[in-house]
């Protein structure tokens, strides 16, 4: 099964960027880079995998974009723009026009801020994005999913992708109220959504047992052709590795009785279809 991993992060300490993750959990403390990637799915078909932003400003994207240049391994860039700048349309004009750009994540300067994604400089902002075909990542927690239906549902036309199943609490096995929110985008909108992020809020002992209410109900909404596969490494270290992922997934899908065709758009072919599409390498 050919993979594309959709999401992933990479940084060095000795770039002295400010990194709320990283800065928040002290095992993510080190060195993480696309060899250390590699090493973690050897044995598996990933083709590459798509570096998203840790860093709400523009330099991000600029040293993702840098350091990933001239690496095949890195598929794409997912950085940051500002969105509530009046420069924006500028900003993605400059961006699109640079090998390896692929997306952004609408990422407010103090993270997790609804009232930043719902004000009206940003709502044109992901206008402009739209009618650039910009792909558009936004990380909410599982709280904030009424809002992010807010946030994307008004924007015609905008490429919008939830990251991480909307980062439900796997651990408390009550999907109840984030199945609610979940149909509600899934039904009410064109938005994509990750298929990552699960294993790290299931608790230390999950299991294919633990994950599967959650991975079908993402099953059930989004459908196969709006699932996206990803790891999140190397935070989905804290709480798993890739191979361990992979495999649980491959245990659901062949539960669901999920054709290899359908896998495949998951594993590796949505995220070419999003993230891909006239991406100059």
């Amino acid at each position: 099964m050919k993979i594309i991993d959709a999401h992933i992060h990479t940084w060095q300490l000795a770039d002295g960027k400010k990194n709320w993750i990283r800065e928040k959990i002290a095992a993510l403390q080190y060195d993480f880079t696309m060899d250390d990637f590699a090493a973690s799915v050897e044995g598996y078909d990933v083709e590459g995998a798509i570096i998203v932003q840790s860093s709400s400003d523009i330099a991000e994207t600029d040293r993702l974009l840098a350091q990933s240049a001239g690496d095949p391994r890195v598929l794409g860039i997912t950085g940051w723009l500002d969105l509530a700048s009046e420069e924006v349309a500028q900003q993605a004009d400059a961006y699109l026009k640079k090998p390896g750009f692929s997306g952004i994540r609408a990422e407010s300067p103090s993270h997790f801020d609804t009232g930043w994604l719902l004000s009206d400089p940003v709502h044109r902002g992901l206008g402009v994005m739209a009618k650039k075909k910009v792909p558009v990542d936004f990380l909410m927690n599982c709280t904030q999913l009424t809002e992010f239906r807010q946030i994307v549902e008004p924007v015609e036309g905008l490429v919008s992708i939830l990251d991480h199943g909307g980062r439900p609490f796997v651990m408390t096995g009550d999907t109840s109220a984030w199945k609610k929110d979940i149909q509600g985008i899934a039904r009410n909108t064109q938005c994509y959504c990750k298929l990552s992020g699960l294993a790290e809020r299931a608790g230390v002992e999950w299991t294919a047992d633990t994950l599967e209410p959650w991975v079908s109900i993402l099953l059930e909404e989004f459908g196969p052709e709006r699932l996206i596969f990803a790891t999140n490494w190397p935070v989905m270290r804290l709480m798993a590795s890739p191979k361990y992922w992979i495999e649980a997934l491959d245990t659901i899908f062949a539960r669901a009785g999920l054709s290899h065709s359908d896998q495949q758009k998951i594993f590796a072919d949505n995220a070419g279809q999003v993230y891909l599409r006239g991406v100059e390498q």
